[in-house]
């Protein structure tokens, strides 16, 4: 594969967008890599703001609007909007893939630097590239959380993933390579959180990922509608996992695998708890506070398991800046 003959399809879901698409479009086309080499699907899910119209004014090359007419949910928009990317760029020839949400950017290298990741790392059977990114919380400001790895480096998927999975439970990456999408019907935003259920289908303890620590985008924190209930289907889906690796290979799974997973889940619901006290949401709050010590009763003995009870159930705020600090490191110790 030359470097010139990289192509890349970025998927666009949109629903009531229509003050945020600019952003991300015009982000794309101030990319420094041949436009030719870029196709955008982007696909309307009903919008009633004017965002299909803003699209339909936009005069570009290489740029799909789609609408769907569906009932569909968020955690089917990523996946419907895949369909039509299918497999390939439009032509016929092999192509990449990338999911950006409304309001995302990538900065003007990305693509360039995402093309040569994948020319000079083509022997290692490469299934995505994760690269970190800023974070720009409701109010504007912009967080840098702590790198996954200080340098670029292999994710070994057979050898290294449990490293990885160690690695965090809480923030954000891009994620560029092959379809992400298909056959997953999760939430429009999960396609590039830094989580282990998510990158382990990636990774598929075969495959293997290159990291990037350099910050090469900008996107929105998420938030949920029911934030306890994305918890509960994400422990569903690592009940689930563990099952089938069990009824595949007739044997349990090694126990730092069990343990691990339920480990960053629960310091995963510790943090969502965090962010919707923050959004002064008390009941969503408490309730994902709550389940983390359902899901890995150990994560009580913790220092921010603390902290956050006594924010969470005493109404103590007196810890609040020792809880940001703590997921502004990402660091459990």
């Amino acid at each position: 594969m030359e470097k010139a003959q990289v192509k890349v399809q970025i998927l666009i879901p949109l629903y009531n967008a229509v003050e945020l698409i600019d952003d991300t479009m015009q982000s794309i086309w101030n990319q420094n890599f041949d436009s030719n080499n870029i196709y955008i699907v982007a696909m309307d899910f009903g919008s009633t703001d004017g965002t299909y119209e803003k699209l339909l004014s936009y005069d570009s090359f290489h740029l799909g609007i789609y609408q769907c007419d569906k009932d569909i949910t968020p955690y089917c928009m990523v996946s419907e909007t895949a369909k039509i990317a299918r497999f390939t760029f439009p032509g016929g020839e092999f192509c990449y893939y990338m999911v950006l949400m409304p309001g995302d950017v990538i900065y003007p290298n990305y693509l360039s630097k995402m093309a040569q990741i994948m020319y000079r790392y083509r022997e290692y059977n490469v299934s995505v590239v994760m690269s970190e990114v800023d974070i720009k919380k409701e109010n504007g400001s912009v967080i840098h959380r702590a790198n996954l790895y200080e340098t670029e480096r292999v994710i070994d998927g057979k050898k290294e993933y449990m490293e990885y999975v160690l690695k965090g439970y809480q923030h954000n990456i891009l994620c560029f390579g092959g379809m992400l999408a298909v056959g997953n019907n999760r939430t429009y935003s999960e396609m590039n959180e830094r989580i282990w259920w998510n990158k382990s289908r990636i990774i598929n303890f075969e495959r293997n990922a290159i990291y990037i620590p350099e910050r090469l985008g900008c996107i929105k924190e998420r938030y949920y509608e029911d934030e306890l209930q994305e918890i509960l289907l994400r422990w569903e889906s690592l009940i689930l996992f563990r099952r089938s690796y069990e009824a595949k290979f007739g044997r349990k799974l090694e126990e730092g695998v069990l343990v691990t997973p339920e480990s960053n889940l629960a310091y995963y619901a510790v943090w969502r708890s965090f962010l919707m006290a923050e959004k002064e949401k008390a009941e969503q709050s408490k309730s994902c506070f709550l389940i983390a010590g359902a899901i890995y009763p150990d994560i009580k003995s913790a220092q921010i398991y603390k902290w956050m009870e006594k924010l969470v159930l005493l109404h103590d705020d007196n810890c609040y800046d020792l809880i940001k600090n703590f997921f502004l490191r990402d660091n459990r110790a």
